[in-house]
């Protein structure tokens, strides 16, 4: 089917100058689409934006970008820590939030363009004290939320990014939109996390009551030391700011219950801004997990394992990092190709070996248990840090690839050099399309491989 002859979706992008990186993953992945996808979908899509429009005298560009988006199938918009650029000739405070405005406005009474609306995850120190840039992007956040209408995602780097709006516009030539809706995860805290919390709140109140009353005592009694009345006023004020750390805790915790996300990060930044208190840290640790912003989980929990230097913590958040699966997985591919060429029943009970040996959470408990033997603390922060970096999730999506790739490599090699060496075991031809069929080319065993699996999991 030619170019002429597919349906054409446009698609325009808004953003703010702090993701120069997404746009550029924006235009290459829907190149990719339309080199792949779009020929068997028989869909084009376009890519718009301020790209692709200059100045010219007597012309706003900004009405010329608005025109587009009047024209346009979907509207993405796409913020981080900036606002975007203030706009002296608009009613609105920057020209990307004249875009979004212009593309709800259209929404609301044609019901096109469809608005997605997305959100790269923010370190929660910046958060937790935000200019003023950041302050208007999170009360945007909060509207979003409130008003349930407008599909918004949140992510992590341009590889992330670039994932989800190929998922996102591959849904959106289906026909498949509204059930995006159905897609968001919900977030629940475990019976341990919120019981350490409450344990340790009611600890914080009862040392609370101790200072307190240390403190009279020692202002009752009269003592000349102003030593130890520093002291005792030093104890009411530390715990006083313990206090306010998990005040704030339990009120984030209690806005994930009632569905509250953004204001759960708010209060989740400000908890932690400053706290040594492991069970908030957890919390915390475990709330960023769930809504996917893999940076500020592996923070808190960094700040876990320092603070109690414990390896076991960091190894366990390691292997958070690592999609459910994709080791183990690994580890049965290896095998299955080892034993490819051996009997059923031998194989059958190699098989059944190892399934006693590290089946159902044996695996896990082992991989965290040689990670704390052979690693310090310090490496194996250094490990999850690279593995929560955008580049260390991208390569993690080439794991079972690469592996596979590998397994193909070194049978195929084995194979040559076994028979260069024992040139009678190819007399007969029969023996050689067999082996060639057993034991395909690098490449072609990868891509056979992963046909047969499913695609890399997603980090």
């Amino acid at each position: 089917m030619g170019t002429d002859q597919k349906k054409s979706i446009s698609v325009f992008i808004a953003s703010p100058g702090d993701l120069v990186p997404e746009r550029k993953m924006f235009r290459d992945t829907i190149d990719q689409l339309n080199h792949g996808f779009g020929d068997g979908a028989g869909v084009q899509f376009e890519a718009l934006g301020w790209e692709d429009e200059n100045a010219e005298a007597g012309r706003r560009v900004q009405d010329v970008l608005n025109k587009q988006i009047a024209q346009c199938d979907l509207f993405v918009l796409a913020l981080y820590g900036r606002w975007g650029q203030k706009a002296p000739d608009s009613p609105y405070a920057s020209y990307t939030e004249e875009e979004f405005q212009v593309a709800m406005g259209l929404w609301e009474q044609h019901k096109c363009p469809e608005v997605l609306v997305f959100f790269k995850n923010v370190d929660a120190a910046r958060i937790a004290d935000p200019g003023p840039q950041l302050t208007q992007v999170l009360d945007f956040r909060k509207k979003l939320e409130n008003r349930h209408d407008i599909l918004f995602r949140a992510f992590n780097s341009e590889v992330d990014f670039g994932q989800q709006i190929d998922k996102h516009l591959r849904d959106f030539a289906r026909g498949e939109w509204e059930k995006l809706d159905d897609q968001i995860p919900s977030v629940t805290f475990s019976k341990n996390i919120a019981g350490s919390l409450e344990a340790a709140s009611q600890a914080s109140e009862q040392r609370f009551r101790k200072a307190e009353e240390n403190s009279r005592e020692i202002a009752k009694a009269g003592t000349i030391d102003s030593v130890e009345l520093k002291t005792a006023a030093a104890d009411v004020s530390l715990v006083q700011q313990y206090q306010k750390e998990f005040a704030l805790a339990r009120a984030a915790m209690d806005a994930v219950s009632n569905q509250r996300i953004e204001d759960a990060k708010i209060l989740f930044a400000q908890a932690t801004e400053e706290t040594t208190d492991l069970s908030i840290l957890a919390a915390a640790a475990d709330f960023y997990r769930q809504v996917n912003d893999i940076e500020n989980s592996s923070r808190m929990v960094l700040r876990q394992a320092s603070i109690a230097r414990d390896r076991t913590i960091a190894a366990q958040h390691y292997l958070q990092l690592v999609p459910q699966g994709m080791m183990l997985s690994m580890v049965n591919q290896v095998l299955e190709n080892t034993l490819a060429q051996d009997p059923p029943e031998e194989k059958a009970e190699v098989l059944d070996i190892c399934q006693e040996i590290y089946g159902g959470a044996k695996f896990e408990k082992v991989l965290i248990d040689m990670l704390v033997h052979f690693y310090t603390l310090e490496e194996i922060v250094q490990l999850a840090t690279f593995l929560a970096s955008p580049v260390g999730q991208s390569s993690l999506v080439k794991q079972p690839q690469f592996t596979v790739a590998m397994m193909a490599y070194v049978q195929d090699e084995y194979l040559r050099i076994y028979r260069e060496r024992h040139p009678k075991a190819n007399d007969a031809a029969g023996n050689e399309a067999a082996a060639a069929e057993q034991h395909p080319p690098l490449l072609e065993a990868a891509s056979t491989q992963q046909a047969k699996t499913g695609p890399a999991p997603q980090a």
